[in-house]
């Protein structure tokens, strides 16, 4: 093949048919990667930046089908527009977040592609990565700037909301971390109350814990209870989590929420009877049950007194924020 392509580049266009364009695609394109060919046509003159008719570029089918070596020799050539978009606003790094295809996404990230870019809908590649529960992804667009807690969609969606009807544990606690960040720590992203990031409504008035209840995500519900959402909130049909949760005959996430407004009622020894009870006796200030949670429960503690700061976690526990549930 290098002696191929070392070929006067009118003798390769004459090899691959007089259309090194079309021979581009259909190496891409082609079940088995075939970065060989790709490089062969890339000699022969073909586009790197060709796109078909929908505005879908070559580095966008390469970014989807993980193929890192055609994306490596892609963006080896000067001309390459890393950030293009189709005809849906999106670009190679959302296809690849999309798609969860992290090989092809580090290398677009390390290669400079733009991670708050927004799709005709609002979307953004850390949304794509969510909503499809890819936490790795997710991750890597953390750790490269990406905003996770303020872009919203055209629904009025945001990251979190996407994560939380996706139910990933991982994913979320991603989210959730930025979100903690915004919000504790300086950060280059703008500021954001780590209250209101949990308690977001969307167009419809819809909360994370809504869209987590509905879908029946129960570990997604927990976590974010733990991180102050409100368990009460009502979309603009009247409906709260729970009443979505029984809707939607989602039982073990219904008792979930039930347990935690009867609990919080209570205030009381009932709260030792549920995993998530230390949590609650941080948050309801019961120092006598904090007592108990250190002899026979989880090993929370909070500095300044319960309720009076954040929880040091144990084992994957996330910290408690330090609004009421």
């Amino acid at each position: 093949m290098t002696e191929t392509i070392s070929m006067p580049q009118a003798e390769l266009k004459e090899k691959l048919g007089g259309d090194p364009d079309a021979a581009l695609w259909s190496f891409v394109q082609a079940k088995e990667p075939n970065p060989a060919g790709v490089r062969l046509a890339l000699a022969a003159g073909a586009d790197a930046n060709a796109a078909n008719g929908y505005g879908w570029t070559v580095l966008m089918e390469a970014a989807m089908r993980d193929d890192a070596n055609v994306v490596c020799d892609l963006l080896s050539m000067g001309q390459l527009e890393i950030n293009a978009r189709d005809r849906s606003g999106r670009t190679a790094l959302m296809a690849a977040a999309e798609y969860g295809q992290r090989g092809t996404a580090l290398v677009l990230l390390m290669s400079g592609a733009q991670v708050n870019v927004q799709d005709h809908s609002g979307s953004t590649a850390a949304m794509a990565a969510a909503k499809h529960g890819h936490g790795l992804i997710l991750a890597a667009l953390k750790e490269k700037g990406a905003d996770l807690v303020t872009p919203r969609d055209r629904n009025g969606e945001t990251t979190l909301m996407k994560a939380a009807r996706t139910g990933d544990e991982d994913t979320i606690n991603v989210v959730l971390s930025a979100a903690q960040e915004s919000f504790f720590g300086p950060s280059h992203l703008p500021h954001a109350d780590l209250h209101d990031a949990v308690n977001a409504r969307d167009h419809h008035g819809e909360t994370a814990l809504m869209k987590a209840a509905r879908n029946g995500r129960i570990d997604a519900a927990r976590l974010l209870l733990m991180h102050g959402a409100k368990r009460n909130a009502v979309n603009h049909q009247g409906k709260t989590a729970l009443s979505l949760a029984r809707q939607n005959r989602q039982t073990e996430t219904a008792d979930l929420l039930e347990s935690y407004s009867r609990l919080v009622r209570d205030q009381g020894t009932a709260i030792v009877q549920t995993p998530h009870g230390a949590v609650l006796a941080v948050e309801v200030g019961r120092d006598d049950l904090m007592q108990i949670f250190g002899q026979a429960g989880p090993a929370l503690t909070a500095p300044g007194g319960a309720g009076g700061g954040p929880v040091t976690p144990t084992a994957k526990q996330s910290p408690v924020s330090k609004y009421s549930l």
